[in-house]
């Protein structure tokens, strides 16, 4: 029998909170898929524009939603169906990861997820490990939008509903709610601590959850690099304001899984100097100009500078960053010998 003439069930099933999942083949495209058949807590019409915007949303690190359905229900009600992408994996545990490079990637991986979520306007509010898959491939994919609301359009509650523990302090009032994206953070930040093999404090347990000491984060997790340890101790904190953006996570995940990978080329002529992990100062001499820079892992930057020196004609001063690609140059206006350099950063990415 096929759903919609389209999906044909394959007999695998397993029913959750929010509803039945049903393993389906698209007879059309030929393709496996989940359907995922929503429980009715609210008319049929708001429940499919609830869920439209996430037809557009497409990330690498979320669940792809494909169509929505409306099937016949018992008794003359109408069902919808989600139509999303099969995922073959495992989910990510709590418990289960050390400290260290493999990790920051992981959180890389959801961040960059929940950051382009946010982008499309779309709060998650179930962020939690078993709402996280690893792929074949090793990418992680944010599932289960089950509670998901739109930004500014559906973004109050009267109901507290969600995963204790994950749930952010704002979301236990005892009237109606307004919440952000920043219910995100909050989940993400628990999240970090609970996938590592570390106990979590009790503070979390509690209901609603208790703030953690400022230097939790630090001393919990003291491989950490001390800006990695403050963007996860924030977005744990009790002032709403005071969490980062997912964008801002992503970011700073993204500058330390990449440091000491950056290369920059300096070509005069035949002559190529290059600066890199290996070699981190280039310091060039002539009788009319000195211009020294250094590379600390994360990005270029004069160390000094002085004489008739510039910099895509602007003066060089000590600490600037360099450009991504610029044009040095030794030597005024008036010189007739004046020497050109190119000056090019190659930036890695970070792949997951």
């Amino acid at each position: 029998m096929l759903i919609a003439d389209r999906y044909e069930p394959t007999g695998a099933s397993a029913c959750g909170g929010m509803g039945e999942v049903h393993k389906c083949v698209d007879r059309h495209l030929g393709r496996d898929v989940m359907l995922k058949k929503m429980r009715q807590g609210k008319n049929v019409a708001r429940l499919i524009d609830e869920q439209k915007a996430l037809v557009k949303l497409r990330s690498k690190h979320v669940v792809q939603l494909l169509d929505i359905i409306v099937v016949d229900g018992n008794f003359g009600s109408k069902d919808v169906c989600l139509a999303l992408e099969h995922i073959d994996g495992r989910d990510l545990q709590e418990g289960s990861w050390e400290p260290n490079e493999d990790f920051i990637k992981a959180l890389w991986q959801v961040a960059s997820g929940l950051a382009d979520i946010h982008e499309a306007g779309i709060i998650h509010r179930d962020i939690k490990p078993n709402n996280m898959r690893v792929d074949g491939e090793g990418v992680i994919k944010i599932l289960d939008f089950g509670l998901a609301r739109e930004a500014g359009k559906d973004d109050k509650t009267r109901s507290i509903i969600g995963t204790v523990g994950y749930m952010a302090p704002e979301l236990w009032g005892e009237k109606t709610i307004s919440f952000s994206s920043a219910v995100d953070a909050y989940a993400f930040g628990v999240m970090a601590l609970a996938l590592l093999n570390r106990t979590l404090p009790k503070e979390f347990s509690q209901s609603p959850p208790a703030p953690v000491p400022s230097s939790f984060v630090t001393s919990h997790i003291p491989e950490f690099s001390r800006e990695i340890s403050c963007v996860i101790q924030d977005c744990l904190s009790h002032d709403v304001a005071h969490r980062p953006s997912l964008a801002q996570v992503r970011d700073i995940l993204a500058r330390y899984i990449l440091k000491d990978r950056h290369r920059a080329r300096m070509v005069m002529g035949s002559t190529v100097y290059e600066i890199n992990s290996g070699k981190r100062d280039v310091n060039l001499k002539s009788p009319i100009g000195n211009l020294h820079v250094h590379y600390d892992g994360f990005s270029f930057s004069v160390r000094s500078a002085s004489g008739e020196v510039w910099i895509n004609n602007g003066t060089p001063k000590e600490g600037m960053k360099m450009p991504p690609a610029c044009v040095i140059t030794f030597g005024g206006s008036q010189r007739r010998n004046r020497h050109f350099l190119t000056f090019d950063v190659s930036n890695p990415e970070v792949m997951a």
